[in-house]
C-alpha cells in the first residue's frame, strides 16, 4: 500500500523545488502535526526527492521479501521460535 501511495506522489516530488517553504506553490509534500500545542513545538514532515528515493527502495525491497517468502513459514517461524529453549551461556571450567 505505502509503495503505491508513493508511486502516485513521486511526480509532485520530482516537480517541487525543495528550497520553498511549506505551504507555497511548488513546495514539496509536508504535513504538520501539533505534538505539544502549549509549548508550539510540532512534528514536521517534508517528502523531499531523497526521502522519496530512499522510500521507494526500502518498501520496494520489503515488498519483494515479503512475496519470495512462503505463506505457511510467515505464521510458522514465530510458533517454532517460541517453542525453542531459551540460551543459556554453558558454565564454565
Amino acid at each position: 500500500m505505502g509503495f503505491i501511495w508513493l508511486l502516485t506522489r513521486f511526480p509532485q516530488v520530482l516537480a517541487s523545488d525543495p528550497s520553498l517553504a511549506n505551504g507555497l506553490p511548488n513546495a514539496p509534500p509536508s504535513i504538520q502535526i501539533p505534538w505539544i500545542p502549549g509549548f508550539l513545538v510540532n512534528l514536521d514532515f517534508r517528502l523531499d526527492t531523497l526521502a522519496a528515493v530512499l522510500l521507494l527502495l526500502i518498501l520496494g525491497v520489503g515488498a519483494w521479501c515479503w512475496s519470495t517468502v512462503p505463506a505457511t513459514s510467515r505464521t510458522t517461524t514465530w510458533a517454532w521460535a517460541r517453542s525453542q529453549p531459551s540460551w543459556s551461556p554453558s558454565p564454565g571450567p
